[in-house]
This record gives C-alpha cells, sequence and structure tokens, in this order.
C-alpha cells in the first residue's frame, strides 16, 4: 500500500469551516475515473503535474491522501527542504458535493501543524485554497449542495469523460448512451448475479467435499478390513486403525503394508464345524481347555500341542464369536 500523507484538518479557517463530516465526504466522493486530483506547487494551474492523488482517507478531523507517479522533481524539492508542506484545494463539484480538486507544495500553509512532505481544473467550480494568501469562498451559483444519493449525469461531465463513459459501457455490452445511472443499476445487477453463482458454487464445493469424505471413510474402511482378513491385525484393533486411516491414509496403509501376517489370526473369519474335544491336546496338565487367548500369550503352545492350521483357525473363530 503507498504512503499516507496528512494534509488537512478540520476547522474553522478565514475561508469557512470544514467539519468532520465534510471530511468523511470529500474522501467518499474521490474518485480518479472522475477527477484524478494533481499535485502541484503554490497552486499554480499552469504547466506539468508534480504527482497524482491516488487515494482519500478519512480518519476523524483528519484528510489524508497517497501518491502516485511523484516526479523527480517533487522528490528533490522536499528532499531539500525548499518546499515542506501540503495545502489542498476543494472544490464543490455539481451533483458530487465537496471532492479535493488538488494538493499544492507551499511554504505558508493555512493549516498549522501538518507535517513534513517528503517529495508528492480549469472548471469554473467554486474552490477553497487553503493557503494564508488566499481567502476565496464558494461563489453563489456552486453553493447548492446536491445530494450524495443523486445519480451524477452525463451532461455534467467534459467530452473527455463522456468519450471514457462510452468505452466503458460498451465494454459491459451497454449502449453507447447510456448513463452512469444505467451504468450503476447494470454493474449492481452483475455484482448481484455474481453473488448468486458463488452461493451455488459454495454450495457445490460443500457437496462435494461431503462426498470426497464418504469415498475416504469408505477406503479406509476396505483398508482395515483387508488387514483384518489378511490376518495382520486383529478386529480389536479396526477402530484405532480406521481413526488412523481417516487421518492418513497414506501412513496407514505404509504402516499396514510392513506388517507381517500373523499365523495365529491370518483368516479373521468364523469357520463352521467343531474341535474334536476328545483330543487331549486341547487340555493342559491341569485338566482346563486351552483356550485361543492362551496361545496368543504363549505361542509355543502350537508346536507343543501340534494344533494344525485349521485348528487354530476354528479355536480363534469360536474366541472371537
Amino acid at each position: 500500500m503507498s504512503k499516507l500523507f496528512k494534509v488537512f484538518i478540520a476547522g474553522k479557517y478565514p475561508q469557512g469551516e470544514i467539519t468532520e463530516s465534510d471530511i468523511k465526504e470529500i474522501a467518499e466522493n474521490y474518485s480518479p475515473t472522475y477527477h484524478e486530483a494533481p499535485l502541484t506547487l503554490d497552486h499554480k494551474r499552469e504547466g506539468s503535474a508534480l504527482g497524482w492523488i491516488e487515494s482519500v482517507i478519512a480518519k476523524g478531523k483528519e484528510l489524508w491522501v497517497s501518491f502516485s507517479k511523484v516526479s523527480e522533481e517533487a522528490r528533490q524539492l522536499t528532499s531539500e527542504g525548499k518546499y515542506k508542506r501540503p495545502s489542498i484545494e476543494i472544490a464543490n463539484y455539481d451533483g458530487v458535493g465537496k471532492y479535493l480538486r488538488a494538493v499544492s507544495l507551499v511554504n505558508f500553509p493555512q493549516v498549522k501543524g501538518l507535517p513534513e512532505m517528503q517529495f508528492q481544473t480549469t472548471d469554473k467550480e467554486a474552490v477553497i485554497y487553503f493557503s494564508e494568501d488566499c481567502f476565496l469562498n464558494f461563489s453563489d451559483e456552486r453553493k447548492n449542495k446536491i445530494s450524495k444519493n443523486s445519480k451524477l449525469k452525463n451532461k455534467n461531465l467534459s467530452k473527455t469523460q463522456k468519450e471514457q463513459i462510452v468505452k466503458f459501457a460498451e465494454s459491459l455490452g451497454l449502449d453507447a448512451e447510456a448513463d452512469i445511472e444505467k451504468i450503476s443499476e447494470f454493474a449492481e445487477a452483475k455484482i448481484n448475479s455474481l453473488q448468486n453463482e458463488v452461493i451455488t458454487l459454495s454450495d457445490a464445493v460443500k457437496k462435494y467435499e461431503e462426498e470426497i469424505e464418504k469415498i475416504s471413510e469408505k477406503r479406509a474402511e476396505n483398508l482395515v478390513n483387508d488387514a483384518v482378513s489378511s490376518g495382520k491385525i486383529l478386529p480389536a484393533q479396526k477402530d484405532f486403525l480406521m481413526t488412523f486411516a481417516e487421518n492418513d491414509y497414506e501412513a496407514c496403509k505404509s504402516y499396514l503394508d510392513m506388517l507381517p501376517a500373523n499365523p495365529l489370526f491370518e483368516k479373521n473369519k468364523i469357520h463352521n464345524g467343531s474341535l474334536n474335544l476328545k483330543d487331549p491336546k486341547y487340555f493342559n496338565e491341569r485338566g482346563s481347555r486351552i483356550t485361543y487367548a492362551q496361545i496368543l500369550r504363549n505361542p509355543k503352545l502350537i508346536e507343543k500341542n501340534k494344533f494344525s492350521e485349521t485348528e487354530l483357525e476354528q479355536m480363534r473363530s469360536e474366541h472371537f464369536r
């Protein structure tokens, strides 16, 4: 953002009183496309501009501006201390209201206490110069304040401004005779249309995100179920690994890919059939039935009791049934 300079303070001056609400109005009315205010020297109208006012901002009773295309001459004059202070020109344009017409570098500003600057119309509208030796007031025929809500008509514009409006209207696909009011209405309608499009797109994005979430959940579920079926994990581990997969699928997949299939729960599914419980190998020395949980805690029981894969599978099925 361009540097801001304080160029005016509301108050009573020989030229008249400028209030805080006037400051706000001046800032709100400023538009470089309507009238780009120049940076001048000693309020001179002839010669080249030293720069241009880019934006105007109201900060309570203070008026601040930023500049663009500041000339080397302006930079040199301010850096050498030959010109230090700003002085503004306020016009009252028909159909617009109070407007910043120019900012000038001076050495005798009417407004005291402004910070030092480090560089920065032939219209008949009444102008106030805020420099000590200028005491111009609004002329009576220009004092009529136009409501800020009224539309600026093409008839009040210069030839150049009208040409610019025609080009702008044509770029929007409007008739070349369209005035600012019609252009404004078109722009408002276009903005409303774009806002509706944004809402529609937002709804579509939300629906898309919901679908993606469902797909992600299903993918995670399939990954974990495959790990259970392949004997890599127990069903009791599913909830934890489901959460892991939903948060970071690739990391969970990498983790499961590294796990070997455990022969004790290689096929996690329920099988039909029953064990031959008359075989003493299903019982320990105390006569108690050997459980699948005991085998998980002591895998050596598999070799000791010579349990087959089918028997282990059946014991496991009964355990998780």
